[in-house]
């Protein structure tokens, strides 16, 4: 079915009359032709929008403009397109859930008989290295380390939505769990004695009431792109408590291999030399959270992380319609190890494709599903990885050309031309903020920057003057518009013994609840004003915390001259 998208869109609105100036300021036939279908309602052909690159010789400056033309409103999601993202979004989740159906009947076993690669080995010999590989890495399942390494995120569960999602609320009440994870929470909440001691005073000494027994997760979905979203699975925050433990685990593994997980760098450079040089391949995977079947971890990974594994995923999703759909994957986006888990996936398989084939440029860049290998073995990496139940997105994926893209970065022949995309109304002052920044970090990449200076001048002159923060330190780019040293003239305060500038900051609400909270140490929220009425146990205190919703305020701030400039920043 298709519905008209609950936001209107007005093309006398701010964020349609910048985007128009944007693509007019481009000046190629392709963003000419965007902003025509832009002025004429024809959204669907704007987000649709592709190109080429094979067909721009070397002319990165040419690319990097129509790059930008056919990127910046494809994530907008106020275009009234007439569809359903929601549904095409669920449509796609259970298409995924059928694929590891029928991966999850057919079980992946080293005895069938499947045709052999163009190296001559067969995707059996690739997955037994695979879980040797795995093996050798992993070691033996700890609980105790995992343990150590429990924590609450800051985001919605089954029991609490988003603007209560802070660790503070989630240690206050009773936690939810599924079944399979219920003992685990109960001897985590026990091994701490202060929660414990809270739940004893609120729940009584028999830890079976410390905790509510659901179902599952439950299936919701959030923005992506104009044409669809993206479905996620929100957790019971016992179960996502033990998952990330889990998953912190498998990401400290990975590091010790050269998979960092918590920098993106790597990935980005060996994506520059892809481009560059010709040599290395991008690959992109369609719905890979959703692809994981349970049957091919349980082949890859030993048993007592398998088990593991199980003990404290939800095996049951709650749809948008109520119905309870049973998993056949492992774990779904929203799940607090599955992010590590692919990554370790995808890094096995790899490793495998590389030492079998005896491939001399081993360089191998992973993170999450996006993979970076030698072209020359990147066919028999897609095709392991479609025997194992992973789709390719081959619109994301360059084998060959002058174009690759991996973790955010874009490049053409070596060239930075990463886009920016326009996935919120450009109405409030902080978005306004943000889109001049863009344009002018995107234009100080080009090769003549100052053509983009009345575009620049543009978006500035829709901030009132009394509100254009000039702002010389790299404060994030909704903060103010970013500037040069000397742009900026700060003041200077003898008092502070600093220069003081102006900032938009954002701000969450403060909450002074009553009571020892529990587990203070484990806070991830901004502890502020500590002030503790009594010191004897269980006693009355007070806290300040800095929990709730974001908001905009206006603020001031104190730097010193030598404070950074955000990179790549130059005058117009």
């Amino acid at each position: 079915m298709q519905v008209s998208n609950s936001v209107s869109y007005s093309r006398k609105g701010n964020t349609h009359q910048t985007c128009s100036k944007i693509l007019k300021a481009l000046g190629t036939p392709l963003s000419r032709q965007i902003n025509t279908w832009l002025e004429e309602g024809d959204y669907l052909n704007v987000v649709n929008s592709k190109i080429d690159p094979r067909q721009y010789g070397d002319d990165h400056a040419l690319f990097a403009r129509d790059y930008l033309a056919c990127s910046i409103l494809r994530k907008y999601s106020s275009f009234p397109l007439g569809i359903d993202c929601k549904s095409v979004a669920l449509n796609k989740f259970l298409e995924s859930e059928a694929a590891c159906r029928q991966t999850n009947i057919t079980k992946v076993r080293p005895y069938e008989n499947q045709a052999i690669t163009s190296y001559g080995i067969s995707p059996e010999q690739y997955i037994s290295y695979a879980r040797q590989k795995i093996k050798s890495l992993l070691g033996k399942f700890d609980w105790n380390k995992a343990s150590e390494r429990f924590a609450f995120t800051g985001g919605a569960s089954t029991r609490l939505k988003r603007r209560s999602g802070a660790p503070f609320y989630k240690f206050q009440g009773k936690p939810e769990t599924t079944r399979n994870n219920a003992l685990l929470s109960i001897c985590a909440i026990w091994s701490t004695p202060l929660w414990a001691e809270q739940m004893r005073s609120q729940y009584g000494d028999d830890p079976v009431n410390w905790v509510t027994v659901v179902e599952g997760s439950r299936v919701t979905t959030v923005a992506k792109t104009a044409l669809t979203d993206r479905c996620i699975a929100i957790e019971p925050e016992m179960n996502m408590f033990i998952q990330t433990g889990i998953g912190a685990v498998i990401r400290d593994k990975l590091r010790s291999v050269g998979i960092d997980l918590n920098d993106q760098t790597r990935n980005q450079k060996l994506a520059c030399i892809g481009s560059g040089t010709g040599s290395l391949a991008t690959i992109d995977l369609a719905s890979a959270s959703d692809s994981i079947a349970l049957e091919l971890v349980r082949l890859l990974l030993p048993y007592d992380w398998f088990d593991a594994l199980c003990r404290c995923r939800s095996e049951v999703g709650i749809l948008p319609c109520g119905l309870k759909h049973p998993f056949e994957k492992i774990s779904s986006m929203g799940n607090g190890y599955t992010f590590e888990l692919e990554s370790l996936i995808f890094w096995a398989l790899s490793k495998a494709v590389i030492d079998l084939t005896g491939c001399s440029d081993r360089r191998l860049g992973v993170y999450g599903d996006d993979l970076i290998i030698h072209n020359s073995i990147a066919e028999d990496l897609i095709g392991l990885l479609d025997y194992c139940g992973f789709k390719t997105n081959i619109e994301k994926t360059f084998i060959d050309g002058p174009f690759r893209e991996s973790c955010g970065k874009h490049y053409f022949y070596g060239k930075d031309v990463t886009p920016l995309y326009c996935k919120e109304p450009l109405d409030t002052l902080n978005r306004k903020f943000w889109i001049a920044n863009s344009i002018r970090l995107w234009a100080s990449a080009r090769v003549s920057p100052g053509r983009y200076q009345h575009l620049y001048s543009f978006i500035v002159k829709t901030i009132p003057s009394k509100q254009r923060y000039l702002i010389p330190g790299n404060y994030g780019s909704e903060c103010g518009l970013w500037a040069s040293w000397d742009e900026a003239c700060p003041k200077y305060s003898t008092w502070k013994q600093a220069f003081v500038i102006r900032l938009l900051v954002p701000r969450r609400k403060k909450f002074i609840p009553n009571g020892l909270p529990a587990v203070l140490h484990w806070f991830n929220t901004k502890v502020k004003d500590l002030r503790v009425d009594s010191l004897e146990a269980g006693g009355p205190s007070r806290f300040q915390i800095e929990v709730g919703e974001t908001r905009y305020v206006p603020s001031r701030k104190y730097l010193s001259w030598w404070d950074p400039v955000p990179n790549g920043v130059t005058t117009l």
